[in-house]
């Protein structure tokens, strides 16, 4: 008989064990290989997210920096209504409120058109409603608007109209300045004037085609 087929029989189940513990270690070693790359591509992916969010941080932390150096200028211009919705219908509420409190004539005519993007090459917002739409495509959403407030005047004289203009500045949040005036046709009962009062503010999400719909034209018998 074979010497080999003895020690084999008789060593069946050691083979069997070994077998199976090469068998297992395999295994152990292809498993864990794998979780090792698994948890590799983990952790790359945690660093991954950890560097973004710090960028973020930072941003974050850059913006708030700049706000709180700012925030003084902020605060002066939302004082000057800069940064506020304009109250266009309010403008001209008040211009009549402060004639008929200062017995101003009767005669006043307005024009309130619609609001103009001010860019280097059109401040003027004289240009007309259709101007006004045109350029606002072609301007960036956030430049600032110019808003025409134009006034006519008959039998004032030239102490009446500063009083009329310096209570409705006293009385109104925003800001203007006297763009033009022109005082001609003099009488026995005064002069006559032609104004433009000018404002400025910086356009909110609502965006300059709301606003347009403000343009309005009305006369006092």
């Amino acid at each position: 008989m074979n010497p080999w087929r003895i020690i084999i029989k008789r060593s069946r189940v050691s083979l069997g064990i070994l077998a199976c513990a090469i068998a297992l270690s395999l295994a152990m070693y292809f498993g864990s290989s794998h979780v090792g790359d698994s948890l590799h591509q983990e952790l790359l992916q945690s660093r991954s997210q950890i560097n973004a969010q710090r960028s973020l941080l930072a941003s974050k932390q850059q913006d708030l920096d700049y706000l709180t150096a700012h925030i003084a200028q902020f605060h002066a211009l939302r004082k000057m209504g800069l940064l506020s919705t304009p109250d266009r219908e309010g403008w001209v509420e008040q211009l009549l409120v402060s004639q008929k409190q200062l017995g101003i004539p009767e005669t006043l005519v307005y024009a309130l058109p619609p609001p103009v993007p001010m860019t280097n090459g059109n401040t003027d917002a004289a240009a007309g409603a259709t101007a006004a739409v045109d350029a606002t495509a072609e301007v960036p959403p956030d430049t600032p608007l110019v808003h025409d407030l134009e006034i006519n005047l008959r039998d004032i004289h030239e102490e009446e109209l500063l009083g009329l203009l310096k209570e409705f500045q006293s009385k109104i949040r925003d800001r203007f300045r006297v763009q033009a005036c022109r005082l001609s046709l003099p009488t026995p009962t005064g002069l006559s004037a032609q104004c433009t009062l000018r404002f400025f503010t910086l356009p909110q999400n609502a965006g300059v085609a709301s606003a347009a719909t403000n343009g309005t034209s009305r006369a006092t018998p």
